[in-house]
């Protein structure tokens, strides 16, 4: 509202704020489709890609529905855009398009997604990307709260779809996520082992029998494609192009 009093004032006649001037502005959306505008045309040549980063951070595209505010962390703003992110920030909050709530950022009016034509078009734009991107930040959440557990890493399909995609605005959970990703699951034939293999250049292995955490086993300078358990109480896994092979004892009551 504070957006639509102001742009009212600047076209009042003598003192009067009209109905007919508040019409004119186009009301609360309107009034803050002009302001971001306004901010918009001002940055410096670096920050308009800074401030669309920042601002498309704080939507959530609809799936069949309207789109809508999505409150953020500052550090995972921090860490998802480049450059000037702090000072851009302070002057969208200085413009009353966002509101700094504590650690916690926030659009003002869900008028700034549907009033401003630049806005809409770069959600417009990119509205398959951001889908994906915030079903990859939901997931990534869940995986950092139930202790990385590989059952929650993508596989498949979701996995393909960021193949090719520009992943320059992921956080660190989110690349780390997606490094973590599992390529082969193995079980010992006795089945008092499980091992695990992937992007993270690691293969790990559990017991079945308790809770106790996975031996990770390195050597590897990139995916491990496969994971086996081999003749002779032996476990082997090679790299994603063939190229190393790494064979340890499979022993179920140590490593």
């Amino acid at each position: 509202m504070s957006h639509a009093l102001l742009e009212t004032w600047r076209r009042r006649r003598r003192r009067a704020l009209t109905e007919a001037v508040y019409n004119a502005v186009g009301g609360v959306s309107g009034a803050i489709a002009r302001t971001a505008e306004r901010l918009y045309t001002q940055l410096s040549p670096e920050q308009p890609a800074v401030a669309r980063d920042l601002l498309l951070m704080l939507i959530t595209p609809g799936e069949g529905a309207q789109d809508t505010r999505r409150p953020a962390l500052r550090t995972e703003l921090a860490a998802t855009t480049h450059g000037d992110a702090a000072l851009v920030l302070e002057r969208l909050a200085r413009a009353r398009l966002v509101t700094l709530d504590d650690d916690t950022v926030h659009l003002v009016h869900e008028a700034l997604i549907t009033g401003w034509p630049r806005l809409r078009m770069w959600i417009e734009t990119g509205r398959e990307v951001l889908r994906a991107h915030r079903r990859l930040t939901n997931t990534a959440g869940e995986w950092a709260e139930h202790s990385r557990d590989d059952g929650v890493l993508y596989r498949g399909v979701r996995l393909a779809e960021w193949d090719d995609r520009d992943t320059g605005q992921l956080n660190d959970l989110e690349h780390e996520f997606l490094q973590g990703v599992v390529w082969s699951v193995a079980f010992a034939p006795d089945g008092r082992l499980v091992a695990t293999s992937g992007n993270a250049a690691t293969t790990r292995r559990w017991r079945t029998t308790d809770s106790s955490p996975p031996a990770v086993l390195h050597g590897f300078g990139a995916s491990v494609e496969n994971t086996n358990f081999l003749a002779g109480n032996r476990f082997g896994s090679s790299h994603d192009d063939g190229t190393v092979s790494r064979l340890w004892r499979a022993v179920a009551g140590g490593w």
